[in-house]
């Protein structure tokens, strides 16, 4: 029974979080814009220019602009999204074309970045705001607290 119940929770956890899956990259920037918290922009450095795309209630701002947006700016070593793998200290960095798969971390707290605003191979950035839920931990109350 206990085994059961585990794997219902990881079944939950890998449920597809779209209704629907958009045909490209063009579609789901253009629906996602729609959203007031969504943001889409172009980065242009002395180097080159990368355009970067988040749900900005879904990320650790900290993250982004700690870890992220640093090495982005003030690296001129990258000229594919493969080499965002070695200049981004964050070890998940993932290159990918699928949309799919795209749509699904935007919408879990990831973010987005391109070489052309359009472009279907994206670099995805784990910058989950693991903060915004509560943290389950023991009562700090209830220690001081004196019974009859």
């Amino acid at each position: 029974m206990m085994l059961k119940i585990f794997k219902k929770k990881e079944q939950a956890q890998t449920t597809d979080l779209s209704n629907n899956t958009l045909g490209n990259i063009r579609e789901l920037v253009d629906s996602s814009k729609d959203s007031a918290d969504f943001i889409h922009y172009v980065q242009k450095t002395v180097h080159h220019k990368v355009w970067i795309s988040y749900y900005k209630a879904l990320i650790d701002c900290n993250t982004f602009h700690r870890d992220c947006l640093p090495y982005l700016i003030h690296h001129a070593d990258f000229k594919k999204l493969e080499d965002l793998k070695d200049i981004i200290p964050i070890e998940s960095v993932t290159i990918t074309n699928d949309i799919k798969e795209i749509q699904n971390k935007l919408l879990r707290g990831f973010i987005i970045i391109q070489f052309d605003e359009y472009s279907e191979e994206c670099a995805i950035i784990r910058a989950e705001n693991w903060f915004g839920n509560r943290q389950v931990s023991t009562s700090e109350i209830e220690f001081s607290v004196i019974g009859p």
